[in-house]
């Protein structure tokens, strides 16, 4: 197959794995030996129930919101209860969890599934930047993609991600926006891999919401491309993305019976669309910024 500007060989893939693999490890090896945290037992105990066939609790977080204990807002991230669902199933073959007490003492297997996701996370961190430096001419996109692998996966501001296994809706939310990003600047010179990373966006989008911006992203690409490495911009590819958009936007709305995201009062359908977006466009902790003005400090730090 002819190689373009971009394409990986499986010797670089294997360096990037390395590397995403050794920077996860030294940087988040010892959330290993932590416990449950926060919310994390009560997933981890309703995707014991669902492991023993009590599908109930997973049910509803396809039909409703997802659970949060502490009643901050309203979300909509099945995925995530999913991936809880297959780590309590191989749990159950492994040891025997019988109650949330004997769950947090093998909680490092959805730790170790926290530090998974962040290292392969960091290795499309380094094959988008080797796409990315390809299209661009550069003069090394291999040490491109081996510096920003390995900067992305002792990356401290992770940690969150990394130790609260709860959190893993912004690993897996973010695994498969890049993958989505990989197989769509593919597709743009191959024609195929369509579906495929629309399969990835919509799995991205069922993570956390935050995805929905993703077709921006895939726009902003384009817009920023150099004009002698311009990408061949396909409008139909973009309008089936943004048709995702709205076919999530309005299903989640609908599920979640309007609601916006972080706040637990009723909004009309119109205030909660608008308040929801400008959490997801700009996610920051408003409250901590009294006056408007100083919002423009994070905003642009973003």
């Amino acid at each position: 197959m002819k190689k373009y500007p971009g394409s990986s060989n499986d010797f670089l893939k294997l360096w990037l794995f390395t590397l995403a693999i050794i920077g996860s490890v030294f940087a988040y090896g010892q959330s290993l030996f932590l416990g449950l945290i926060s919310e994390d037992w009560i997933h981890v105990f309703f995707a014991k129930l669902s492991a023993d066939g009590d599908l109930d609790f997973l049910v509803q977080n396809f039909t409703g919101p997802w659970l949060q204990t502490s009643r901050i807002g309203y979300f909509y991230r099945p995925a995530i209860e999913v991936s809880f669902l297959i780590e309590a199933m191989i749990s159950r073959h492994l040891f025997s969890l019988t109650d949330s007490t004997q769950s947090q003492v093998h909680s490092w297997l959805f730790h170790l599934s926290n530090c998974l996701i962040h290292a392969l996370t960091s290795y499309m961190v380094g094959i988008l930047a080797f796409q990315l430096a390809g299209w661009a001419k550069a003069t090394k996109p291999a040490v491109a993609a081996m510096i920003a692998t390995i900067l992305f996966a002792v990356n401290p501001l992770a940690q969150e991600t990394v130790v609260w296994i709860t959190c893993r809706c912004d690993g897996l939310m973010s695994l498969f926006s890049l993958l989505s990003i990989s197989t769509y600047l593919n597709y743009l010179k191959t024609s195929r891999g369509k579906y495929l990373s629309l399969t990835y966006f919509m799995l991205a989008l069922l993570s956390k919401e935050t995805a929905l911006i993703l077709p921006m992203v895939m726009l902003f690409l384009y817009v920023v491309a150099p004009k002698s490495q311009k990408l061949h911009f396909k409008q139909s590819f973009l309008v089936q993305f943004l048709l995702a958009d709205l076919i999530f936007a309005l299903i989640r709305g609908y599920l979640l019976g309007y609601r916006s995201s972080y706040t637990v009062s009723s909004l009309s359908f119109p205030q909660s669309l608008f308040d929801s977006m400008g959490y997801i466009l700009a996610p920051f902790n408003h409250a901590r910024y009294p006056d408007s003005l100083l919002l423009f400090l994070p905003i642009i730090a973003y």
